[in-house]
């Protein structure tokens, strides 16, 4: 159940980076305790400057008590830092890591050592290639981007003419 509780809180802060429609709705209730670990892919660039500040806003909405920490490796070191930092934040015991993964499937092992130590591993921007050692992927979705290419695929499919319908 803890590991649920996670899942929904560091689900819910990245919601705060970006809009997205989950199947099922989950209820979270503030206050809850969970360290967490923002992982770019490297410090130092806008959107993660950006991405940072959506998850402390959110993180502070969830009213979460326990620690959020913005930490990330250099553009030098992109995947050796983020697989470093994945496994010092499963040994130091954080709830959960929400990555936005620089490594590949080089990181399977360091994130599935952290599922197994009762870390949360949330991807977001960029998945683990395979999936494996990853609880959940949060996909970031432009609804108005979307939606104009779901409606130039339909013009070209249907020839530049005729009758369709959206529902």
């Amino acid at each position: 159940m803890q590991m649920f509780k996670t899942l929904c809180i560091a689900s819910a802060l990245m919601l705060g980076i970006s809009p997205l429609v989950f199947a099922q709705s989950i209820t979270l209730h503030g206050g809850e305790e969970v360290d967490m670990v923002l992982l770019p892919k490297f410090l130092g660039i806008l959107v993660f400057d950006q991405a940072n500040e959506g998850a402390q806003e959110a993180n502070a909405e969830l009213d979460n008590r326990g620690e959020l920490l913005f930490v990330g490796p250099t553009p030098e070191n992109a995947v050796a830092g983020q697989i470093e930092i994945m496994t010092t934040s499963a040994t130091q015991g954080r709830g959960a890591v929400m990555l936005s993964n620089n490594a590949g499937d080089q990181i399977v092992p360091s994130a599935k050592a952290a599922r197994a130590a009762g870390t949360t591993v949330v991807t977001w921007d960029s998945p683990i290639p395979s999936g494996e050692g990853e609880d959940v992927f949060v996909a970031q979705v432009d609804f108005g981007s979307i939606g104009e290419v779901m409606a130039d695929m339909a013009f070209s499919i249907l020839g530049g003419s005729g009758q369709m319908a959206i529902l």
